[in-house]
Order: C-alpha cells, then sequence, then structure tokens
C-alpha cells in the first residue's frame, strides 16, 4: 500500500471516485453529520484536523472501458479512476457539504468564493462536462448497480436532463437527503466571509490518510476487516458482500460470474427499497 496524508483539494485533482456495489450506501445519520460539522467549526483555519483513512483501489481498464460517461475524462484529460474501499462515508459527507455550499451560494446570488467561482467549484469537486452541460461526468458516486446511484445524480446533484424512472428510496437515501438538508440549514444564516471560511477549511484543512490498495491483496477481506471499526455493518450488508466475494470464486465463464453479481445487487437492491420504505 502506498499511503500519503492529502486535503480534499488535492484528493479530487485528476481523479474519479466511485464506491462499489459490495459497499452500503451513505449509513451517516444527523448524529454524525452534526458531529462532522461541530469538529469543522471549530477548526482553526490556522491548523488541519486529521479526519481519517480512505483507502482506494484502482479500477482496472477491463472495467472502467464499460463506463461510457466517464470514458472521455479518462482518456483525455488522463482522470485515474479509482474505488473507495475504506472512508466512503467521511468522503460523501464532505461532497455533500461542498454541494450544500453550492445550492446556498445559488439561493444567495454568491458568484464566487475564495476567488473561485461557483462554476469552477462544480468542476472541481461535482462534476465535469465535455458539452457544454449537456452531459455530465460525476466525479465521485456510485456504481449503477447501487441502489443509491439514481438518488445521488437525481435528487442531490440535481441533474434533471437524466432519465431516472426507476428512482428508488432506501433508508441511505434519505440520508444522503437529511445531510444536505442539515448542511444547508446550517449555511444559509452565514455571511459570504464565514462561508468562505467554511468552504476554505473542508477543502484545504481536512487530512485524509490516503492510502491505494495494491492488486495482491484481497479487496473483500479488506472492506470486512477495515468496517469492523466505526458505524457496524449490519447482517445483510455483511451477507452481500460475501455473497458477491463467493461469486468470484466459482469456476465459470465471466459472463457467468457477471449475471451472478448483477443478480445479487438486483436482490439487495430490492430488500433495502422494502426495508426503507418501512
Amino acid at each position: 500500500m502506498n499511503d500519503q496524508l492529502l486535503t480534499l483539494s488535492k484528493i479530487f485533482t485528476e481523479r474519479i471516485f466511485r464506491i462499489p456495489d459490495y459497499q452500503r450506501g451513505y449509513a451517516w445519520t444527523e448524529k454524525e453529520v452534526s458531529d462532522f460539522w461541530n469538529d469543522l467549526m471549530r477548526l482553526s483555519e490556522s491548523n488541519n484536523h486529521y479526519v481519517g483513512v480512505l483507502t482506494l483501489e484502482p479500477v482496472i481498464e477491463e472495467t472502467y472501458r464499460s463506463w461510457i460517461d466517464d470514458l472521455w475524462l479518462i482518456d483525455s484529460k488522463r482522470y485515474t479512476p479509482y474505488y473507495v474501499v475504506d472512508g466512503q462515508q467521511r468522503l460523501t459527507t464532505s461532497i455533500l457539504l461542498i454541494k450544500s455550499i453550492i445550492n446556498v451560494m445559488k439561493k444567495k446570488n454568491i458568484s464566487q468564493l475564495n476567488y473561485t467561482s461557483l462554476a469552477d467549484i462544480s468542476r472541481r469537486f461535482i462534476s465535469e462536462s465535455k458539452d457544454e452541460n449537456k452531459s455530465c461526468t460525476y466525479l465521485f458516486g456510485y456504481e449503477v448497480e447501487n441502489p443509491s446511484y439514481m438518488y445521488l445524480v437525481k435528487k442531490i446533484f440535481d441533474d434533471n436532463g437524466t432519465d431516472l424512472t426507476s428512482l428508488q428510496e432506501t433508508t441511505y437515501t434519505l440520508n444522503l437527503m437529511n445531510a444536505v438538508a442539515f448542511f444547508e440549514k446550517k449555511l444559509e444564516p452565514l455571511s459570504v466571509e464565514e462561508l468562505e471560511s467554511v468552504y476554505k477549511k473542508i477543502t484545504q484543512h481536512l487530512l485524509f490518510n490516503t492510502y491505494e490498495i495494491s492488486s495482491d491483496i484481497d479487496v473483500f477481506v479488506t472492506f470486512e476487516t477495515m468496517n469492523n471499526r466505526g458505524k457496524p455493518l449490519s447482517h445483510l450488508e455483511l451477507l452481500k458482500n460475501r455473497l458477491i466475494y463467493l461469486s468470484t470464486q466459482f469456476s465459470v465463464s465471466p459472463d457467468i460470474k457477471a449475471r451472478l453479481r448483477r443478480d445479487i445487487n438486483i436482490c439487495w437492491k430490492d430488500i433495502y427499497h422494502i426495508l426503507g420504505q418501512g
């Protein structure tokens, strides 16, 4: 493993991040989001704050070649695609806060923060466009198989041009929306100078211990081991991860493995949709 201590601005330099299908969705509730916010507010601009480990797995070319909407950014601008193996909740929360800052800037007609335009903030952390915003490549998001994928794009990133007729709501998607609502409520009363301070802290003063996992390490075992700390995985989340791992171990053709993995994801998505309705 290679490791570095990086700010969010450096982490989002020529990189694309995806939450893999074996990961759960956004599990932080208002308690964790509030703790995150309070840590940020207590942080002096003269200091940095260590927020934890971010473990990344480089996505192999065979996989990202199927990412039709992202290939132009990978090939033309040489962005590197990564799976987020550990640190998803903190990274997601950071992006939700930045998106909330963008939302408040629009509401209050603020054109820039810290000499950075609203459009540049969005391009840096949310999405890039190759055809004057007619289509977007999101720099952070879920794999298509994850039930939170469409919700994040449609409801959080405001992609009204995307046909997402099968949008599903779960406990995880509710957590996403609640986090944005929490942050917007905290941000709206702030002055421009205070917003600039929040933006500077979140992008330049939070430090992630960033690891790039090597190809000889079993990513499924790594995922289970790392998630023994923090907010525990549910039995259903652990079961899904185990089933996906087992699907890779059969001595069958790649297309059969792919179909089995797809079926596991579809079943898991349906179960969590039903649970989320409750």
